[in-house]
């Protein structure tokens, strides 16, 4: 949102495999009273992909409460929010798969 260039990422289940620019960041909300039931507008509205830390440092006066973290970082973040949120549907999908091997 920030300077329009395009950043390109190929993401795997176990790792971000490919990223261009490869100083790309995200944004994140601190989490607080403000995050609601509508996760869209109390939380992902607010992430976003920068190409670079300097062009965040602009956004995120606009935007109090964001921090940028690295794309790997993100992923993990990730990663352990649906773990804790998806367990049971992650670990039938994983069952499932494992027995049509």
């Amino acid at each position: 949102p920030a300077t329009g260039t395009s950043i390109v990422l190929t993401v795997t289940p176990e790792r971000v495999e490919r990223l261009e620019p490869a100083g790309a960041v995200l944004s994140m909300r601190y989490p607080d009273e403000r995050l609601t039931a509508d996760t869209r507008s109390s939380f992902c509205r607010h992430v976003h992909f920068f190409a670079s830390e300097r062009a965040f440092d602009g956004w995120a006066t606009r935007d109090a409460g964001t921090f940028a973290v690295t794309i790997d970082d993100g992923f993990e973040i990730a990663q352990h929010v649906n773990a804790a949120t998806y367990r049971a549907a992650l670990s039938a999908v994983l069952d499932r798969s494992e027995g049509s091997r």
